[in-house]
């Protein structure tokens, strides 16, 4: 039996990522904003694929949508898609694809675990799966950009902040001692101390949790989380190659 390739899309508001597997196996990924892009047309001509999988937030992705699909099998994810796990959300209608995509990305890495996904992009998600393979729920916080950024917005004084995701490794000291560095520790520090409260309350609950970090900011968490945590850039991406591969014979 010939091995089966994979696209699997994760449009967002500003970036796209496609990535190839092959089954279960992550083989390349491309990122980008434009759809007619050379580089994303040759990416996908390298490799031809027996299905695919897309999730998107934006409206009109027709044209990333139309080249990924290649007029072969696939679906689009919403929240009426056959999972591998139980949803037990209220509104399901309301929940983002990438938090529906991270659950099973968990579920797959720690089948039969309570898993805490901490996912640090524009907001701060952390969403909780139960070991029976069901999702309550989660929290929803604002991301360390938007901290700064709100900071600034809302008083007539601070100044605008803008992080560099080079500094993610640099010492930022809780105790401020400049109007930029209290900004900052207000922002990162105080982040990363919501965070440990957080673990702090699901291990109170479930003991042996996992936790699993992945995100565009990620990185500023990794090295101050005192906890032991799985850094998984693209859980996002493996989570949507397992909900394809679940219903891989109903496409």
């Amino acid at each position: 039996m010939s091995l089966r390739y994979y696209r699997v899309a994760d449009i967002g508001n500003t970036l796209t990522k496609v990535a190839i597997y092959c089954e279960s196996d992550l083989v390349d990924i491309y990122t980008g904003a434009n759809p007619n892009d050379a580089a994303f047309r040759t990416f996908l001509n390298n490799f031809p694929a027996d299905a695919w999988i897309i999730s998107s937030v934006v409206d009109n992705a027709s044209g990333f949508e139309d080249v990924i699909k290649n007029q072969k099998p696939g679906l689009k994810l919403n929240h009426q898609t056959p999972l591998p796990i139980n949803i037990r959300y209220s509104t399901p209608e309301t929940l983002g694809n990438d938090r529906i995509a991270n659950m099973v990305g968990a579920q797959a890495a720690f089948p039969g675990e309570a898993v805490l996904v901490i996912d640090a992009g524009t907001c701060i998600k952390y969403d909780i799966l139960l070991p029976d393979a069901s999702y309550p729920g989660g929290t929803i916080a604002p991301g360390i950009q938007m901290r700064l950024s709100a900071m600034h917005n809302f008083t007539s004084q601070l100044p605008l902040i803008q992080l560099n995701p080079l500094d993610a490794e640099k010492d930022f000291p809780v105790i401020g001692d400049s109007t930029k560095g209290s900004l900052i520790s207000g922002s990162i520090m105080a982040a990363i101390m919501e965070a440990e409260g957080i673990i702090a309350y699901y291990r109170e609950q479930f003991g042996n949790l996992k936790v699993m970090l992945t995100g565009g900011d990620a990185s500023y968490f990794a090295t101050r989380l005192k906890n032991e945590i799985f850094a998984v850039p693209n859980l996002t991406l493996n989570g949507l190659q397992t909900i394809l591969h679940y219903n891989i014979n109903s496409i």
